[in-house]
């Protein structure tokens, strides 16, 4: 495994067995996603990019963006050039919007750290036997929900042709569901950076009766007139697979990430907490592009 930012030992326990982890329109400023039709414009990009920054409280990469291309991203930041700065160079190559103060900007760690200081191995080791959760999960299913809409008045943004007006209100306020629904797909987002699901079992049915809820509540938007998948045969596109340490710490913030074939993109940092204490957080990108049936019986067979 390669650190781009120093050299540390293999993160305790995050990969687990059985657990694997376009064109450019010239005429205007959106990006063909490779599977879904249109990922969005430059809005869209720019909006992402400043949530992560703003409430997670770190650089964005080309690894956050998995529906683009590497062309297709290094267009984006090339028109956004005036409102991103380039945070660390290297692989990848992290990026934040101007103006927003990130955690470790007061004493950003370099390519000249060469070692593993006592604290920063200590507080790896303290994620050892905390349990596996999962957060920013992304799935997607196949409907005709777009066309019922739109025959009852839904709005549809010109660039991507997506209906992005849909707010779906959680009981939970860690937990933001984003719906975003294409002609041909409908994506959901589910943020609970705050409050990640626990990877079992019962997290796992956890996120299904979440999802359930929000399968009732599109039902309801078309009167019943559309077909939606059972939630089970939603496809899961991504998701961040996260350990967190059970205390806050007193340290200086850092941001760290590894990346290697095997195991893909590593971020290890403190995470900043609604109540202002900082947690480290250890995560990986995982990309499964499987249905959340298929997952479960891979929990379930550990």
């Amino acid at each position: 495994m390669t650190c781009t930012n120093c050299k540390t030992p293999n993160p305790y326990g995050i990969v687990t067995k059985g657990n694997k982890i376009i064109h450019n329109k010239q005429n205007n400023e959106s990006i063909t996603d490779r599977r879904n039709g249109s990922l969005g414009g430059i809005e869209q990009f720019h909006n992402r990019a400043l949530s992560i920054c703003e409430k997670e409280m770190r650089p964005f990469s080309l690894t956050d963006f998995p529906n683009l291309t590497s062309g297709n991203f290094r267009q984006y930041i090339r028109k956004l050039r005036d409102k991103i700065d380039v945070v660390k160079n290297g692989r990848p190559k992290l990026y934040k919007i101007k103006g927003i103060e990130l955690t470790g900007d007061s004493h950003r760690i370099t390519d000249k750290v060469t070692g593993v200081s006592p604290e920063f191995d200590h507080l790896l080791e303290s994620l050892r036997d905390q349990p596996p959760m999962i957060h920013d999960i992304h799935l997607k299913f196949e409907s005709d929900l777009h066309s019922k809409l739109v025959s009852i008045g839904f709005s549809v943004n010109s660039s991507n042709h997506a209906i992005e007006n849909i707010r779906y209100a959680s009981l939970d306020n860690n937990v933001n569901t984003k719906i975003l629904i294409y002609p041909k797909t409908t994506q959901i987002i589910i943020g609970c950076t705050f409050k990640p699901i626990i990877y079992d079992v019962s997290g796992v049915y956890s996120l299904i009766s979440h999802l359930a809820q929000v399968q009732f509540y599109l039902s309801q938007l078309t009167k019943y007139e559309t077909m939606i998948p059972e939630v089970k045969a939603w496809i899961v596109t991504r998701y961040d697979f996260n350990k967190d340490g059970s205390d806050s710490v007193n340290a200086q913030p850092f941001w760290r990430e590894f990346e290697s074939v095997s195991t893909g993109l590593i971020r290890f940092y403190l995470k900043k907490m609604p109540n202002g204490e900082r947690i480290p957080r250890l995560e990986q990108v995982r990309t499964p592009n499987k249905p959340i049936s298929q997952i479960l019986e891979e929990i379930i067979s550990q």
